[in-house]
């Protein structure tokens, strides 16, 4: 399923370049929006213990943990998948991911 968005993106890269005056009433409805998604029951996984286990060595020199902690994400919730409205967009990726996480692309390193 898709449906055009016809809003301003907060960023056109993944990582906001430049300082944005949004309303408070934005942050908000983002956090709520965020609470009902980690609270969304699935069967969908958007990150693996084995995608973390191998990562965590790779860019810390660490042994990964074991995640005990798991909740619904978006997947790939950055500032170029959210509009002013606030819309979030692309989630063909959504599913279970460690709880707070936020993945990095092989770019951002």
């Amino acid at each position: 399923m898709s449906a055009f968005v016809d809003e301003t993106l907060l960023s056109p890269d993944l990582v906001l370049r430049d300082e944005l005056d949004l309303p408070d009433a934005l942050f908000e409805t983002i956090r709520m929006n965020l609470s009902a998604i980690a609270a969304t029951p699935t069967d969908r996984i958007a990150v693996r213990q084995e995608w973390i286990s191998r990562a965590v060595p790779e860019y810390t020199g660490h042994p990964a943990p074991r995640i005990t902690e798991w909740a619904c994400a978006h997947g790939d919730f950055h500032a170029a998948n959210l509009t002013t409205g606030p819309t979030i967009r692309d989630w063909e990726g959504w599913g279970t991911a460690p709880r707070g996480i936020r993945r990095r692309r092989p770019s951002e390193r």
